[in-house]
């Protein structure tokens, strides 16, 4: 099973993983494009690169709008996988020219 990330680490992955918001045991981010099947092709990018990794994210799709949350389930929180995962979203995010919905918090 992968390791925990520590607190230290985590903190110093966000600042490389600025699209995404720490959550808990988990980190977010939010997608939103200009058509509901622009998004669908993105998500499916997304799921060609999680099935690459054999690691997948927790999507929430409505309309427009996309959120991703990554944990490792079977290590219960966050681990380097994660961080991998979410710099692949991001490289996949930023080919296909897409936007950030504001963020909250």
């Amino acid at each position: 099973m992968p390791a925990l990330l520590t607190p230290e680490r985590l903190a110093e992955a966000m600042l490389t993983l600025p699209a995404w918001t720490s959550e808990g045991g988990s980190i977010r981010r939010e997608l939103r494009a200009a058509t509901a099947s622009a998004l669908a092709e993105l998500l499916l990018e997304i799921a060609r690169v999680s099935d690459a990794l054999d690691h997948h994210p927790d999507v929430e799709w409505s309309a427009a709008k996309a959120s991703i949350r990554l944990w490792t389930h079977d290590a219960g929180g966050l681990t380097e996988l994660d961080l991998e995962l979410a710099a692949a979203i991001d490289a996949r995010v930023a080919a296909a020219g897409f936007g950030d919905a504001p963020r909250r918090g």
